[in-house]
């Protein structure tokens, strides 16, 4: 009807009350009383109670959609779940059997020729070839225990550098005479070429070396008969490149995300050619990047050789005058108490020199529970606290410090000192609520101005 057209008489206007899913529905209608007046009533009230099971249907309909869609995802987050579990499981079981092959077959060739030279009755020459048997195979063995221990120290933080001035040619030229003698029974050439400004950085020199050798190895190893290696080194003034190219097996499309990974190895069958632990480029990377640099990886595929590029920030030389004051200056920390806590004596005994030396009065702690002893002396200024610690951690140790003394950050900030320089890490100490956290190795100046913000924030 059109609004002027509807009736106003109280006797056209009719109504009743509908159960539609055990609730009732008010429907109104106007019903003209003559013609087709009953049948319209109908069909409006049909209508109408027809809309509302269908939107009733529609709601459940759409809540059963949606606990469907949430059950399936689910479903699929524990599928994925369960998948990444037994992608661990597998990984863990090829490693422990390589490394039960890797430091059984060694050992055999030491307790084999043991045996012999212990019989006697053998000639000059193959005494003299047990003993080179016997030495190469404890070499062997020896790399691989360092290279888990190696593992086990960068994971509990424990792996120290010495941090000094390096010469990227030097370490670079050392690496490439290690492996001259392997590259030169199979007949691999090695071509090197240096930096002419000779770039240095700060950094642990046997740890770079080992870095860079571990590289060539590599690239020596997985070189056949006849190939070819090279290796650079290149500078920008910001950054020194040291790139390892080989004309070896190359690596796989597929595998090349994967090759940093610890205990991955592109080939584990029983039937693979390289021995190994899988775990040399893993310490490649953490090492590089404890040094605040990283390393990259390239291949064409399978057969087309491979590319290893180390960046590392260069030291830049100081253009610094007498007449220009220095930036190397520390700030001044007189006013401050500070507890240092670190379970390395000579990590712990650098942090407080360095930090005495900008003026502070500095206490040291060789665990959470000596710091927590220092605190309830007397409260410091600040507390600089290692990551990694035997029986209680520096997350450990925060939390004693603002649950159990009841002390805010804003009477004592906590500064974390890490070898775990990862983002992941990263936001997992400033979300347990440290102040600021610096990564192992510690710069004095670094350290002093970062304690310096800290206390003046």
């Amino acid at each position: 009807y059109r609004t002027p057209d509807l009736p106003t008489d109280p006797r056209f206007i009719e109504s009743s009350h509908i159960d539609v899913a055990g609730r009732q529905w008010d429907v109104r209608w106007i019903s003209r009383r003559h013609g087709r007046g009953a049948s319209l009533k109908f069909a409006i009230a049909t209508f109408a109670g027809g809309m509302i099971i269908a939107a009733l249907l529609l709601l459940l309909l759409r809540t059963q959609l949606s606990a469907r869609a949430q059950a399936e995802r689910t479903a699929e987050r524990l599928s994925e779940s369960e998948a990444a579990l037994q992608r661990a499981n597998r990984a863990k079981d090829e490693f422990l059997a390589t490394l039960s092959h890797e430091l059984r077959t060694p050992m055999t060739a030491i307790l084999g020729w043991a045996r012999m030279l212990e019989m006697g009755d053998l000639d000059p020459v193959l005494v003299r070839e047990g003993i080179q048997a016997i030495a190469r195979s404890a070499k062997t063995q020896a790399q691989l225990i360092e290279d888990i221990l190696d593992v086990s120290r960068i994971t509990l933080g424990k792996l120290h550098l010495k941090i000094e001035d390096v010469a990227v040619n030097e370490i670079v030229s050392n690496a490439v005479d290690a492996v001259t003698a392997p590259a030169a029974v199979k007949s691999i050439a090695i071509d090197a070429t240096f930096d002419t400004h000779e770039p240095h950085v700060s950094g642990d020199s046997n740890r770079l070396q080992q870095v860079i050798w571990n590289l060539m190895n590599n690239a020596v190893k997985f070189t056949p008969n006849n190939g070819r290696v090279k290796v650079s080194v290149e500078s920008d003034g910001a950054q020194a490149l040291i790139r390892v190219t080989d004309t070896g097996v190359g690596i796989a499309p597929e595998f090349l995300p994967h090759v940093f990974d610890r205990f991955r190895q592109a080939d584990s069958t029983t039937t693979r050619r390289f021995g190994g632990l899988g775990l040399g480029l893993a310490i490649v990377r953490q090492i590089t990047e404890m040094h605040g640099g990283s390393v990259d990886v390239a291949s064409d595929g399978i057969d087309h050789g491979t590319t290893f590029t180390v960046t590392l920030p260069v030291v830049q030389e100081d253009t610094t005058t007498d007449a220009s004051p220095s930036a190397e200056v520390m700030p001044d920390l007189r006013t401050a108490d500070i507890v240092v806590v670190d379970d390395d004596a000579d990590a712990r005994r650098f942090i407080a020199a360095t930090l005495q030396r900008a003026g502070a009065t500095v206490r040291e702690a060789e665990s959470a529970r000596a710091a927590l002893a220092a605190i309830r002396v007397r409260t410091p200024t600040l507390l600089v606290s290692d990551i990694a610690m035997p029986e209680r951690d520096g997350f450990e140790l925060l939390g004693d410090v603002r649950n159990t003394l009841a002390i805010d950050e804003s009477r004592l900030p906590v500064v974390a000192i890490t070898a775990f320089g990862g983002s992941d890490d990263r936001e997992r100490i400033l979300a347990a609520g440290f102040q600021r956290y610096i990564v192992k190795p510690v710069d004095p100046l670094e350290l002093a101005r970062v304690v310096a913000d800290v206390l003046t924030s």
